[in-house]
């Protein structure tokens, strides 16, 4: 295996080209005429081996520019280490279209104090550019002020497995190169080329992409059975900068967004780990999910109010696929822009989520259960659960007492509803969840977990005492209630 390698490297001479040398002068703070604000559409990856750099370094402070001598078109990127601790540094830089330079220039701080790279001549665009430029510092490279470093440049990044190269390919909207489609059969090994060797193929990888070998090593890795993309990314969370995603069969369910506002929402919901299924950041309003049949608002626009109280929570329903790549893996809520976002959370398929806070499968199979005994009373006659057929009632019924304590007394028991005070439609009131349910364990006769009402009576006797509860006949004061401005407490759970 090691022999095969060895050829394998030494195939890689085609790739690099390499060159050395450094220029007279830093380039200092430029006057930098603008770029034109066009889309990136090309990129490059910068890897810098900083050595003894990094430990004397301030935090955060390694940066990248490209610019042209005499023009100063200079573009700033911040580097970061691949991984806690790393003396390696990266970015993946994008360029707009037009956008050409001819140096490039790293510049760090020691104590608020800049320390300069000597700017290096290179010439890159988008028709002609390396998709790797890796830089190394050793520490005694430095000319006065300036610290020195050769540069290396490559026009691949790859992956290997099996003698089949995969190239990763520019991304430039997502800040990342991607080879898709790497296709494993357990027989042979993942190689990864990267600065013109293959002796980084373990130290790249995130913790989670781990889980894909059953054998790592610093030069190959013995990857599971699979269909695989693999990705470098723009930055080091989850230990490193190389991902692997396996492909895996879509699923679609649902979460429910529990707002509180009796308003409808103006959030959007943008999701990423695969297909991005609702856009590009900021993703899709709710609104539009709603007239899309891609979501739908659940409470009856405050009909029921969710866990009680006197103004409503409109809650929406909203439909997610996961499993890489056509699905997703994470999604946040935001207003739209990226001044005001929610917490980003992993979805989990059939749970209930607020602004903040985590998953909540509870609230979830307790909104199941609500709204499943709401669309049988909007089914019945006046939209009454007096007119709910018995055999409903009692499947009702049964699937409130499969519900767990919590799931019942918590969410569905202390939730509300909008009724007729009596029998005459007269004037209307609020009534308790767990009074309807009671309702139907009469109407179903069948016993309702942790009522005291166990004996049943004729239905026309209980059709004269019990309140109609209605969806579509409300009051002028009902609808003042519903239309109360009520301010958005992003920290609600």
């Amino acid at each position: 295996m090691k022999v095969k390698r060895l050829f394998s490297v030494m195939g890689l001479g085609f790739f690099a080209a390499v060159a050395a040398g450094v220029g007279a002068f830093a380039l200092k703070e430029s006057k930098a005429e603008p770029v034109k604000a066009d889309a990136d559409t090309w990129m490059m990856h910068f890897s810098l081996d900083a050595k003894e750099i990094a430990g004397y370094m301030d935090e955060g402070s390694m940066y990248l520019q490209t610019y042209t001598d005499g023009v100063g078109n200079s573009k700033w990127f911040q580097m970061f280490p691949i991984k806690e601790g790393s003396e390696y540094f990266v970015v993946n830089a994008t360029f707009p279209d037009s956008y050409t330079f001819d140096h490039v220039q790293y510049k760090f701080t020691q104590s608020s104090v800049d320390k300069w790279g000597t700017p290096y001549p290179i010439s890159e665009s988008k028709a002609s550019h390396s998709k790797m430029l890796y830089s190394t510092h050793a520490s005694v490279d430095w000319t006065g002020d300036n610290w020195n470093y050769s540069v290396n440049t490559y026009p691949e990044i790859s992956a290997e497995y099996n003698s089949v190269e995969y190239c990763l390919e520019e991304d430039p909207a997502n800040k990342r190169f991607i080879a898709t489609d790497y296709v494993c059969d357990g027989s042979d090994y993942y190689t990864f080329y990267y600065r013109g060797g293959w002796a980084y193929a373990e130290s790249t990888l995130t913790e989670s992409s781990k889980k894909h070998f059953s054998y790592l090593s610093t030069e190959w890795c013995n990857m599971k059975v699979g269909t695989y993309d693999i990705i470098l990314k723009n930055n080091n969370d989850d230990g490193g900068i190389v991902e692997i995603k396996k492909h895996e069969a879509a699923s679609e369910s649902y979460i429910y967004y529990v707002t509180n506002s009796a308003s409808q929402t103006g959030d959007y919901i943008y999701s990423w780990g695969g297909s991005m299924q609702f856009g590009s950041f900021p993703g899709t309003s709710i609104v539009a999910l709603v007239s899309a049949n891609k979501a739908e608002e659940v409470t009856t626009n405050g009909v029921l109010h969710f866990q009680g109280g006197e103004t409503a929570k409109l809650i929406y329903k909203i439909k997610v696929t996961t499993g890489y790549p056509t699905g997703d893996s994470m999604f946040m809520f935001n207003n739209g822009t990226s001044e005001y976002k929610s917490d980003e959370r992993e979805i989990e398929f059939n749970n209930a989520y607020w602004w903040t806070g985590s998953a909540n499968n509870d609230a979830a199979q307790a909104l199941n259960f609500l709204v499943t005994a709401e669309s049988f009373r909007n089914g019945a006659a006046d939209y009454s659960v007096c007119n709910i057929a018995e055999g409903n009632a009692k499947t009702l019924v049964n699937m409130y007492n499969g519900l767990s304590e919590d799931q019942r007394k918590i969410y569905v028991d202390t939730s509300t509803v909008y009724t007729w005070a009596d029998k005459t439609k007269t004037s209307q009131t609020m009534i308790s969840y767990k009074d309807v349910v009671e309702t139907l364990g009469v109407i179903g006769k069948t016993a309702v977990v942790g009522s005291a009402r166990t004996t049943f009576g004729n239905e026309n006797t209980f059709n004269s005492t019990t309140l109609i509860i209605i969806v579509s006949v409300i009051s002028v004061s009902v609808i003042g209630c519903l239309t109360l401005v009520v301010f958005k407490r992003r920290k609600h759970n």
